[in-house]
């Protein structure tokens, strides 16, 4: 079963934006303070320091754009499902049955308007019968266009969760000899 609700889905990218940027601004003032603090510190204690935090900052950086990604995959989901509405709620499985029904109900209307077309006093009834098996034409393919753009936004989307990397945060680990 798919649910996507696009105005909750928004909001949440929206605080998701704030804490990047929160992060970004705290990871930038964090590392610039350690850098500085080095400048003062000078034997062989500050060196390898420096190059620890050095690490520390390109595994920060590595988090910070495994957060951007998956950002971006919300932006992703956002931007495709937002254009079906506001809220949806679709069952894939359940496609192939939906269809086979309407098209049930058309090939019964079928048998009606042939059925009215032998009989000589059908005072229109033949026309609604039409009208009715087009508006069901109609219906199976909007329903089947739906069910084929929320197949392909879910590949789509898939495609892009299999190219996220894991980012693996490892503990810091300074020690003064």
């Amino acid at each position: 079963m798919i649910a996507v609700d696009t105005v909750n889905l928004k909001n949440d990218i929206d605080k998701l934006n704030r804490l990047i940027s929160e992060y970004e601004e705290i990871q930038l003032n964090l590392f610039n303070e350690l850098k500085d603090s080095c400048i003062n510190w000078q034997d062989g204690n500050s060196l390898l320091f420096d190059e620890k935090i050095y690490l520390e900052k390109v595994e920060a950086n590595a988090i910070l754009e495994s957060l951007s990604d998956r950002k971006s995959i919300l932006v992703f989901v956002y931007d495709r499902y937002s254009s079906l509405g506001k809220k949806i709620k679709c069952n894939l499985d359940n496609k192939s049955k939906l269809i086979n029904y309407i098209q049930e109900c058309i090939n019964e209307a079928n048998s009606i308007t042939n059925s009215l077309s032998s009989i000589d006093y059908n005072s229109g009834l033949e026309n609604k019968m039409v009208l009715v098996k087009r508006k069901l034409m109609e219906i199976k393919k909007v329903i089947n266009q739906f069910f084929d753009k929320v197949e392909m936004f879910e590949k789509d989307i898939n495609n892009q969760i299999n190219k996220l990397e894991k980012v693996i945060i490892n503990e810091f680990n300074y020690k003064v000899n």
